[in-house]
């Protein structure tokens, strides 16, 4: 087990930091490219590895190996984004500490952030996105933790539950500046709703709430329009065989006669 390693399942971020920085002096000075790494032997036997220095292998180091090990194997589906929400809580920590948020500050621009999540999404049924004026009034830092929400199962648990014979092509997300600003729009495959943030909360509509009364609607005008054409066609055979007796009524009379 390498120095690195050591630090690593020691689980302090800031420990692996300040070894991570006397590994690279000294790298720098022996003139070696690689010399920071943690073998896939060793991440096998982490499963307690702390999110904090999680966070810091896959998005400082670039040991992306730590999302698909230990439980996080990912599959085309909502519930399996677990490593996004661990990712979440470990990035959380390192901004509630001074000396990591100094030292990572760098590396978690909007343009990391969004490649992260395109990788992280990439596996879910439907796309998914912020509409873009609605981030505009947000500063970087605000719109990078925006979207590791997004990767998380703070916005996706709101659509495990869809039916799966009406399936989502589109999710799209809408910020807005008040809580009574909020809203949910549902068109064939496209689902668009509102994000407040306010205070550190994150909330959304209660959508199975809404699409459950949206299905009741849907259902109520279906059966009122069949039960409108079940009158008209029964309507227009009334009609039509009164007609036939008419005529059945009208030749019979003229036999006799």
């Amino acid at each position: 087990m390498t120095a690195f390693e050591s630090a690593v399942a020691m689980g302090n971020p800031a420990g692996v930091l300040r070894v991570a920085q006397v590994i690279r002096r000294l790298a720098l000075a022996s003139g070696r490219k690689k010399a920071l790494s943690v073998s896939n032997s060793i991440l096998s036997h982490l499963p307690c590895m702390s999110p904090a220095v999680r966070v810091l292998l896959y998005d400082v180091f670039g040991i992306l190996e730590v999302a698909m090990c230990v439980g996080f194997e990912q599959e085309k589906r909502v519930g399996r984004l677990t490593f996004a929400d661990v990712r979440l809580i470990g990035a959380n920590a390192l901004r509630e500490n001074a000396f990591c948020t100094s030292e990572v500050a760098a590396a978690f621009t909007l343009e990391h952030e969004i490649s992260v999540a395109s990788s992280l999404l990439k596996g879910l049924p439907f796309r998914i996105r912020y509409i873009p004026r609605s981030l505009e009034t947000r500063s970087a830092s605000q719109q990078v933790q925006l979207l590791q929400w997004l990767e998380s199962s703070l916005i996706l648990s709101n659509y495990e539950n869809w039916g799966v014979e009406k399936p989502l092509e589109m999710i799209e997300l809408e910020l807005v500046p008040h809580r009574t600003d909020e809203f949910l729009e549902i068109s064939n495959m496209y689902l668009r709703h509102s994000v407040y943030v306010d205070s550190r909360r994150l909330l959304t509509p209660n959508l199975h709430a809404k699409l459950r009364f949206a299905s009741r609607s849907e259902a109520l005008r279906l059966r009122t329009v069949t039960e409108e054409r079940c009158r008209l066609l029964t309507l227009k055979n009334a009609a039509a065989s009164a007609s036939s007796h008419v005529e059945g009524t009208s030749h019979g009379g003229m036999g006799r006669w």
